[in-house]
């Protein structure tokens, strides 16, 4: 289970790359979102893998850059 909290109604976070590629390898994953997780109001949603990987899309927002040379 990973779990991520908004501190709003809206569905964006941070994944990492690990992350993704855990819920990309195995079949168990579930993601447990937390919005309004800065109030008394918080709702849970659960997406299990399959759920995850087709209802949300993946922006890669950086790179590791590594001198060669």
């Amino acid at each position: 289970v990973e779990v991520k909290g908004v501190s709003g109604s809206g569905c964006r976070f941070i994944i990492t790359s690990n992350e993704l590629n855990c819920a990309r390898s195995d079949r168990r994953f579930v993601l447990a979102l937390v919005r309004h997780a800065e109030s008394d109001a918080r709702i849970v949603e659960l997406f299990p893998r399959d759920a995850f990987l087709a209802k949300f899309n993946f922006d890669a927002i950086q790179y590791w850059a590594t001198f060669t040379g």
